[in-house]
């Protein structure tokens, strides 16, 4: 991250936010909101002496909630750039890191958010995905039992840098856990909830309870509760039978209710281990929640302004998922790790490497060859010119028309892709499209059932 910050033609723009994007590809144009800080970037050194002085806590959302920050900090330690920001709705407005500051002067109360156009050729999103937090689903006490854990708040437990410094306790009385279940396909594998498998819970499953072994040896037992473990990708199978090794007892079932003792705050799982065949019962004093991957807050929001598909499982959808993995519908607009779909990280650091290919492709050449399946207007028949209609510009998903007050409606053939949205929606029937017109289709019908018609079945299917 440092590298991108410094290399000479990259520009980091943080803690902005999307407005709108225009144009098409090779000639996008882009309007970014930079959000205030409350402190001057180009001054701050990132000290932290105002951090210091603060006197305001509250929950820290970088450590799900489990540690505090200050009402002026960074958002993570290895944060890039390091700049510290004020959140206002803590503040309290005592400037003593105004005066902490000193001579620098970097803190300014009176910022205001700034509104920048890029133009630029290509776009990669790379937006990422969110967990899935369990508190709907009564069986595993999520939000109920204090120590009733995700693998997320389990993995900043037990890192270093977390908010008990690498020292797994539970919420309940703060001691070390003598006995940790952890439970996979969480959400996932679910039809009730999410169908499908997020890929790498498995292995941080695994990598976890490797890591409570390694940190306390044979004075932890571990127990993970899974479906099916899966571990396809080189080596892991090899991690796989390391856990194993180290003493890891896996069982397969899922479990169907947990419950807490109220006197020892341990949890009882109730499941069926199915290699038994018989129903069992694991007392632990921690339980850890594998929850599935779900797409990331604002995916929506973004889908309608780059004009680009989700899929039913609400990530982005590609334009192929064999020929073009990393294009979308919308030229020039690439993916790259988990928006797409649940990843890891070999996986989403090769699709990052063939987005980046996949627009330097087009940034590479002087003009850009288009498919020639867009749609046309006859102005002759356009409504448009005696009477405001729009009906094409409401309807295109890809914002190619536009229609001025008593001008034709205008199609820009290098925002069109061919859906045909707009040809089926006007009333004057005065779009059509390239290479699809009536008289090409019929003339493909006639071509069809020119010998032997009684014996073929004819059917129309959507060129994407």
């Amino acid at each position: 991250m440092v590298e991108v910050l410094r290399h000479p033609k990259v520009e980091v723009i943080s803690n902005a936010d999307i407005l709108k994007v225009e144009g098409f590809v090779g000639n996008f144009r882009v309007k970014v909101r930079k959000n205030p800080r409350y402190v001057i970037a180009e001054r701050c050194t990132g000290c932290g002496e105002c951090k210091d002085v603060c006197p305001i806590e509250y929950p820290n959302e970088w450590d799900l909630n489990l540690g505090v920050r200050k009402a002026i900090s960074i958002p993570f330690d290895q944060a890039v750039p390091l700049v510290y920001s004020v959140n206002r709705d803590y503040c309290i407005e005592c400037f003593k890191c105004v005066d902490a500051c000193g001579t620098r002067k970097a803190i300014n109360f009176d910022q205001q958010p700034e509104e920048v156009e890029l133009d630029v050729g290509a776009i990669i999103v790379t937006t990422g995905c969110d967990v899935y937090e369990p508190y709907e689903d009564a069986r595993y006490g999520y939000g109920r039992y204090d120590n009733v854990v995700t693998a997320l708040e389990f993995e900043r437990l037990i890192t270093a840098g977390g908010p008990t410094t690498g020292h797994v306790v539970r919420s309940s009385d703060g001691k070390r856990p003598k006995s940790v279940a952890i439970i996979q396909c969480v959400g996932s594998r679910d039809v009730n909830k999410y169908e499908y498998c997020s890929g790498f819970c498995c292995m941080y499953g695994l990598k976890e309870a490797i890591l409570l072994k390694e940190h306390y040896h044979d004075d932890v037992e571990v127990y993970i509760f899974y479906m099916d473990i899966r571990t396809p990708s080189k080596g892991y199978e090899e991690f796989y039978r390391r856990a194993r090794e180290m003493g890891i007892t896996f069982i397969r079932g899922k479990p169907s209710q947990i419950m807490e003792d109220p006197q020892t705050k341990n949890l009882v799982i109730r499941a069926e281990d199915t290699e038994l065949g018989q129903p069992i019962e694991v007392e632990t004093e921690l339980v850890v929640l594998s929850t599935a991957a779900i797409p990331s807050k604002g995916a929506e929001e973004l889908a309608g302004i780059l004009h680009i598909t989700r899929g039913a499982d609400g990530f982005f959808m590609e334009s192929h998922p064999k020929l073009k993995p990393m294009d979308t519908p919308m030229d020039g607009v690439f993916l790259a790790g988990a928006c797409q779909g649940p990843k890891d990280i070999p996986y989403s650091v090769a699709q990052g490497s063939g987005a980046a290919a996949r627009a330097a492709t087009i940034l590479s050449q002087p003009k850009w060859q288009i498919e020639p399946i867009v749609s046309i207007v006859d102005a002759s028949r356009c409504r448009n010119v005696k009477a405001t209609c729009g009906v094409c510009v409401k309807s295109c998903p890809f914002g190619a028309i536009t229609a001025a007050a008593g001008q034709p409606a205008q199609i820009n053939p290098a925002q069109c892709h061919g859906c045909g949205t707009c040809v089926a929606e006007c009333p004057q029937g005065a779009i059509t499209q390239m290479h699809f017109t009536d008289e090409q289709l019929f003339s493909q019908i006639r071509a069809a059932l020119e010998k032997d018609p009684g014996e073929k079945i004819l059917t129309f299917m959507c060129n994407w």
